[in-house]
């Protein structure tokens, strides 16, 4: 690849900072609608990755190889919230965590009850999305401790809460921006059984092996006959 190759690819689709990004929560519908102030009070925040799970293949000769099984996910994920002076975004996931596990009585709630959804954007220059991700089935797992200090006095203080989440999906962003995922197909190829000739299945072979048996005895019983035995 030349140079201008290269400033001919940044230029055409630019590159992403990792200050340009936006974050919604949305709350259980059991609840409510999200906080909007909550969401835009994001410091930092991590978009999750995705894993396959392997196993090795071992029963053949030679090198092994790694097979597929399935997808894994963190277990969660960690945002960081700057804090109104009243502590309110604590506050927020204080009650939501309530929700899920009542501390007085300690009753736990119905999981469709206290999940709700995350969605994490990707902005270009112009604060345009250009690529979204929804977390679903999102809850507050765990919700930091907060440092206190008589030495700091410009600091900000943050939260940090960690998301517990199932799964992502990949999102068309609603700004209009220009959006070109890359074309995959959607499903796996079919694939088609092998035909069986009737005549090789377990049952036609039992059947042949008994009429086997049954033609040797009756040619058995004859040749016994012959020589006197069973008279």
């Amino acid at each position: 690849m030349s140079i201008d190759q290269f400033r001919g690819s940044i230029s055409k689709t630019g590159v992403a900072h990792p200050n340009k990004f936006e974050a919604r929560i949305f709350l259980p519908a059991a609840i409510g609608n999200t906080d909007r102030d909550v969401s835009l009070r994001v410091k930092t925040i991590d978009m999750p990755g995705r894993n396959i799970s392997t196993t090795t293949n071992d029963t053949i000769y030679g090198p092994t190889h790694e097979l597929a099984m399935g997808l894994t996910y963190a277990d969660e994920i960690t945002a960081t919230f700057l804090l109104s002076s009243n502590l309110r975004e604590k506050a927020f996931f204080d009650r939501w965590q309530e929700w899920i596990y009542n501390p007085r009585t300690y009753a736990l709630n119905f999981y469709k009850d206290y999940v709700g959804s995350l969605e994490i954007y990707q902005l270009d220059q112009n604060n345009e999305a250009t690529y979204a991700v929804r977390l679903l089935e999102v809850f507050p797992k765990t919700i930091g401790a907060i440092s206190y200090s008589q030495e700091t006095v410009s600091a900000v203080q943050d939260l940090s809460v960690g998301f517990a989440f199932k799964e992502w999906v990949e999102i068309v962003p609603s700004s209009g921006a220009a959006y070109n995922p890359i074309s995959m197909p959607e499903t796996t190829p079919t694939l088609t059984k092998p035909s069986i000739d009737p005549s090789l299945s377990v049952g036609a072979n039992i059947g042949n092996f008994i009429d086997a048996n049954d033609r040797d005895l009756q040619q058995g019983g004859a040749v016994a006959g012959d020589f006197g035995i069973g008279a």
